[in-house]
């Protein structure tokens, strides 16, 4: 069928939406009903030649990358100050994850506190088990 859009024309052709039933069933006001799922239909694309950060490669008709398509290139060396700076990096990092830890356990104190201040029990023992699970993934 041809179509026209915004005074651009294309051929139009209607998908075939075959459903397929299911294995499961079930019943809603004493009524019996099977499932019914969409058979899925793959969509053709257009084989295209792309390019990430560099790398050229092509997808095929499924969009998938076409085997063999990447060039493999060396890696590139690695500087002194580069190494040296990432794992001041890395050093630094697991400090603030540690600061970080450190912050949450200091709140769930507080608010022990104050739960017991309080006399809520059910509360209190709720933030000690999440202190106790904090406990474990340090």
């Amino acid at each position: 069928m041809r179509l026209k859009y915004r005074g651009q024309s294309y051929e139009y052709e209607p998908v075939d939406a075959t459903v397929e039933e299911s294995e499961m069933s079930g019943s809603n006001r004493w009524q019996s009903f099977q499932f019914s799922y969409p058979r899925h239909i793959p969509v053709p694309q257009v084989p295209r030649n792309l390019t990430y950060r560099g790398v050229h490669y092509q997808t095929d008709e499924v969009g998938e990358q076409a085997l063999g398509s990447f060039r493999r290139y060396p890696a590139a060396p690695v500087s002194p100050d580069a190494r040296t700076s990432l794992k001041t990096r890395c050093a630094l990092m697991r400090e603030v994850e540690q600061m970080h830890l450190e912050n949450i356990q200091k709140r769930l104190q507080h608010r022990i506190e104050v739960a017991q201040a309080r006399g809520d029990q059910a509360l209190v023992a709720a933030l000690e088990d999440e202190m106790s699970q904090m406990v474990c993934h340090i």
